[in-house]
């Protein structure tokens, strides 16, 4: 029991983690190119180079998620619902609009879980089997990606 608890203390002492309490960020772009910012970010390492200076620290994703999300991209409206979710998942979408469309579930670990083919308006995915966790869901057509959408499966 000692050896394990001191196996233990040794492994978490070599173990990091990004954490950090900011007051606010965004994002940047222009022409020259694009940058994510944090304010109010704690930690941090600076680099500096003959064409200027690079604070480099931890940020942390911030997701939003409901019960309905409506995507439009390029005149496509793509609803999937809901969100959490315990058994299926419905995409609707116009069709006709998607050539050889697909949609596919993958895991946490980007493993393909299922896959169908797009064939009418309104599609399920039965998730009751699956373990709670996150999922995603990639709409393509033509095997090119359309969007990327995150399922929460209680």
């Amino acid at each position: 029991m000692k050896k394990l608890l001191l196996l233990s203390l040794i492994a978490s002492s070599f173990s990091y983690a990004q954490s950090d309490v900011v007051t606010s960020g965004g994002n940047a772009s222009s022409a020259a190119g694009s940058v994510s910012y944090t304010i109010g970010q704690v930690d941090y390492i600076s680099a500096s180079g003959s064409t200027g200076n690079v604070n480099q620290g931890v940020q942390q994703p911030f997701e939003i998620y409901g019960p309905l999300e409506v995507i439009s991209i390029e005149g496509l409206t793509i609803e999937i619902y809901p969100n959490p979710t315990q058994e299926f998942v419905y995409i609707e979408l116009d069709n006709s609009k998607i050539d050889n469309g697909r949609i596919l579930l993958y895991d946490i670990n980007g493993r393909l879980i299922k896959g169908n083919l797009i064939t009418t308006e309104k599609s399920e995915i039965n998730m009751a089997e699956l373990a709670t966790g996150n999922y995603y869901i990639e709409i393509s057509s033509n095997d090119l990606k359309i969007c990327t959408y995150k399922i929460i499966k209680n």
